[in-house]
């Protein structure tokens, strides 16, 4: 790996919203692996972040109205295990947003989708770091709703 090859960037957005009784984050289910995470994708040439994020989201849900939360932003780096592009660093920004309907249309990636509650959250992420994020989510939703 070349330490000054620019990174592979992508962005995705942690959708919440909450039933009644609990805050719930949307995950979703690769059709191909069978993980669990959440709409994301990659940048395309001359797209910034947040518009990766947009762009994917609606691609990936069919959720192109939401509220954004502006001070939460969660950016994760890493080293690519596996693939063509094993050994390159990616570098993925994650957004969040509320939305108040439930209503998806999945794209032909994702196979399931499920409005997963915070424990559920931690059983179904198989990455440390996705669940992290969801984790710095949750509290952060409850912080300020607390404030």
């Amino acid at each position: 790996m070349n330490p000054s090859e620019e990174p592979i960037l992508a962005a995705g957005v942690l959708i919440m919203r909450n039933d009644g009784a609990s805050d719930r984050i949307l995950l979703l289910r690769n059709r191909t692996r069978g993980d669990w995470g959440f709409p994301k994708g990659h940048s395309d040439p001359g797209e910034d972040d947040y518009a990766t994020a947009r762009r994917e989201l609606a691609e990936e849900t069919g959720i192109v109205e939401f509220e954004l939360e502006p001070d939460f932003r969660f950016v994760s780096t890493y080293v690519l295990p596996a693939g063509r592009n094993r050994g390159r660093r990616k570098r993925v920004t994650y957004y969040l947003a509320r939305v108040k309907t439930d209503i998806l249309q999945l794209s032909r990636e994702h196979d399931q989708a499920v409005w997963a509650t915070r424990a559920e959250v931690e059983q179904r992420l198989p990455y440390g770091e996705l669940a992290n994020i969801a984790r710095e989510a949750f509290l952060f939703v409850e912080a300020k709703r607390n404030n």
